[in-house]
C-alpha cells in the first residue's frame, strides 16, 4: 500500500483512519539553491524524508498508519524573488492555505498532522483555536 495520500482511494484512507495514525504535510519552496541545484530541492527533501519516515513507521507497526499528504510547494521567497524561476506566495497566504488544509483533515477525521517543512526561512505557528 502506498502511503502518499493523493495516491490512496478514498476507502484505503477510511481504513487507515480506523487506527491510530499520523499524516505528515511536507512544506518546501520553489526557489533558487545556487547555480547547481534544482529550484525544487526543499519540496524534494520533505517529501522524501516524509515518505522515508512513513514507509519505515509503517513497516515496523502495523498497527498504525502514516500517510503522506500532497507538498505544498509555494512559501515566502521574497529574499530570492530576483532568481528566474522563483515562484513563491506571501506568508499570509501560506498560513491561510495550510490553515484551510489542516482544518480539512480535523474534519477528515486526521487526529495527528505534522508538517515537514524544508524551507528554513519559513516559521509558521498556527493557532486553530
Amino acid at each position: 500500500m502506498t502511503v502518499r495520500l493523493d495516491e490512496m482511494t478514498w476507502p484505503e484512507v477510511k481504513k487507515a483512519l480506523e487506527k491510530p495514525h499520523v499524516i505528515l504535510l511536507p512544506v518546501g519552496s520553489t526557489e533558487q539553491h545556487g547555480p547547481h541545484l534544482p529550484l525544487n530541492i526543499d519540496s524534494f527533501w520533505a517529501t522524501y524524508i516524509a515518505e522515508q519516515t512513513a514507509k519505515t513507521v509503517n513497516d515496523r507497526y502495523k498497527d498504525f498508519s502514516v500517510l503522506v499528504a500532497p507538498t505544498i510547494h509555494y512559501t515566502d521567497v521574497s529574499c530570492h524573488k530576483m532568481f528566474p524561476g522563483t515562484v513563491g506566495v506571501k506568508v499570509d497566504t501560506l498560513i491561510a492555505m495550510i490553515e484551510d488544509i489542516v482544518k480539512s483533515f480535523i474534519e477528515q477525521g486526521f487526529k495527528n498532522i505534522i508538517l515537514c517543512n524544508l524551507h528554513i526561512d519559513t516559521s509558521l505557528f498556527i493557532s486553530l483555536g
